[in-house]
């Protein structure tokens, strides 16, 4: 210390491992700028110079001393000179609208900094870190945690440990993404968490650690749209083959059944062989990770599509549309709307009577333009005054319905929902029959566009929301409805497993369907209550209580008999299983039963 250094041959001498030579602008360069590369080794000391005294500014002579500093631990480590990265780029992609300028540079012109002037210099640094993920991507700005965090997590449940009892601590985080890949689309750098997270899914499958709960209702609900008293899959009458078939996806008819049956009579007037495809396009079973269970779901979708003479794919869904154009790579799948667009002769179509509209565009059609083109030129024709949304008319988001967010994290979903609807005080309309119940059961004003098309005049005035036991009635009736009709043929009726009337009030139907309990399976619960004895009187309530496991769920039910069968009172499920001897009331029981 306070020695003049005057040749580094010395320093080396006295056993220094490394030197740094940053002795500023015009300062001594004891000969390494003579040289064709500014470090050289001297013995077995690693010599460097840099910063100001390289002619660089002074925010690059500090950047040089951190550069300096790995390349010599680098050197220590390894005993081998490099040369230090000076590149220095970024890929932050700065909005200006959301940065604000306070006050001017504090420079006084002479480019050096009293500690005043540097203090004040400081405080207007704009933190311009890449938040595009936090903006845009849902399970970023709801969790709180960048990619690299999220990666971690679920990197870390994914490792395959050989204790019992292992921890697992993205199990939700990795069910809580909606798939609309709009991460990839926004990010500088194409971070795709919506794959790394669908590869964790199927990975979490296969290591038998993916919780049930999360994905059970939706594939049981895609079994039923694709069983024998929902599906159909025909050419017209006196047909065996057609150039195109009807895919209108399975939510369409479950929600508005009405919907299917004017659009099909559409079709035909356009296309007489138009064939009917009515059955659900797999993605529940995708989305649970069960590899193996998708690819069985495609190959009778494939079957059933070759059965039709393997026509074009019109598609009212555009979940759909990117399900079967991945695994239908023979077919064209064609939007519906824009296949109305293209034909037109559209249903007389009535004004949506309403100031301004705006429309969401489902994230399944994020760089789809002519279906987002086609459905506004349907707008439009109905004399509807459009106003685009702020972020949906560039980037598109989910309305929460993707991926089963609802069942594995209801509380997420409930943001989800939230964030689209308060883009834009203007009512909506979409073309994703889940985006229009997601935001009408959020309150809402929503539109289909096919509401506008078939609609019967009671814009946003609609009837409450159909339940998951009335979504599975309209399949049927669907069903029913299509066949007299078109191949006058007559269905039977639909018989649930366990003929006994049941009877609630609103507040427990609406209950129910929350939880997503079929009303089947509370009359089944009740039934074996009564035909086991497996139940318990609340003298004090004046009512009965049981349960039932039925698949991987214990349903619980209140009940009370009445002059019509059964009054439910109230109903809840869990995911315990209970273990008890079959005795009950000192009587052997077949649990099983």
């Amino acid at each position: 210390y306070n020695t003049e250094v005057k040749s580094l041959e010395e320093l080396a001498e006295q056993g220094f491992s490394a030197i740094y030579v940053a002795t500023g602008e015009a300062g001594s360069q004891f000969g390494l700028l003579d040289q064709e590369t500014p470090y050289r080794v001297m013995g077995d000391t690693g010599c460097y110079e840099g910063g100001s005294l390289l002619g660089k500014s002074t925010i690059e002579a500090l950047a040089d001393g951190l550069n300096m500093a790995t390349v010599i631990e680098a050197y220590l480590k390894t005993g081998n000179l490099t040369t230090p990265s000076d590149h220095r780029t970024t890929k932050v992609q700065v909005d200006p609208s959301k940065l604000s300028y306070h006050r001017g540079p504090a420079l006084d012109g002479s480019g050096k900094f009293s500690v005043l002037e540097a203090k004040e210099e400081a405080e207007r640094c704009v933190v311009c870190q890449c938040d595009s993920c936090k903006i845009y991507c849902d399970i970023v700005s709801y969790t709180g945690k960048w990619p690299i965090r999220i990666k971690d997590e679920v990197h870390a449940t994914m490792q395959e440990g050989q204790a019992d009892v292992k921890p697992i601590p993205a199990k939700r985080l990795i069910n809580t993404c909606t798939h609309c890949g709009l991460c990839e689309e926004v990010c500088p750098s194409h971070i795709d968490m919506d794959s790394m997270l669908m590869e964790a899914r199927k990975g979490l499958h296969k290591l038998n650690r993916m919780p049930w709960a999360f994905h059970d209702f939706w594939v049981r609900d895609m079994e039923f749209a694709n069983g024998g008293w929902s599906s159909l899959v025909r050419t017209p009458k006196g047909t065996t083959k057609s150039k195109y078939a009807f895919f209108p996806g399975c939510q369409l008819g479950a929600s508005e059944p009405r919907y299917v049956e004017e659009t099909y009579r559409w079709l035909l007037e356009q296309e007489p062989d138009m064939a009917l495809f009515l059955k659900c396009c797999g993605i529940p079973v995708k989305w649970s990770g069960d590899e193996e269970r998708y690819q069985e779901t495609i190959e009778q979708l494939t079957q059933d599509w070759e059965g039709l003479g393997k026509p074009d794919l019109v598609v009212a869904c555009p979940t759909c549309m990117n399900q079967l154009s991945e695994y239908f790579p023979g077919a064209q799948v064609i939007s519906l709307y824009e296949f109305m667009e293209e034909r037109g002769g559209l249903p007389t179509i009535a004004s949506a009577n309403q100031d301004a509209w705006s429309v969401f565009d489902p994230c399944a059609t994020t760089g789809k333009n002519g279906i987002r083109k086609a459905v506004r030129e349907i707008a439009k024709k109905a004399d509807v005054k459009l106003e685009p949304l702020p972020i949906q008319e560039t980037h598109s988001a989910c309305c929460s319905y993707g991926g089963h967010v609802s069942t594995a994290n209801r509380d997420y979903a409930d943001y989800v929902v939230d964030k689209r609807i308060k883009e834009s005080d203007n009512p909506y309309i979409t073309y994703c029959i889940n985006c229009r119940d997601a935001f009408l059961g959020a309150g809402k004003k929503t539109l289909h566009i096919l509401d506008l098309l078939f609609g019967d005049g009671g814009y946003g005035g609609h009837a409450p929301l159909a339940t998951v036991t009335e979504r599975r009635h309209h399949r049927v009736a669907l069903k029913k409805q299509l066949l007299k009709e078109y191949w006058g043929e007559e269905m039977e009726e639909y018989k649930p497993e366990v003929a006994i009337t049941v009877t609630m009030s609103d507040e427990v139907k609406a209950k129910l369907n929350r939880e997503r309990i079929l009303e089947e399976e509370i009359a089944a619960v009740i039934e074996f209550c009564e035909r086991t004895g497996r139940k318990i009187s609340l003298i004090e309530r004046g009512t009965i209580s049981g349960y039932r496991q039925i698949g991987y769920m214990t349903y619980w039910v209140e009940y009370q008999k009445v002059a019509e069968g059964f009054e439910l009172v109230n109903a809840y499920c869990h995911r315990m299983k209970i273990e008890l001897e079959a005795v009950w009331n000192g009587r052997k029981t077949d649990l099983d039963v």
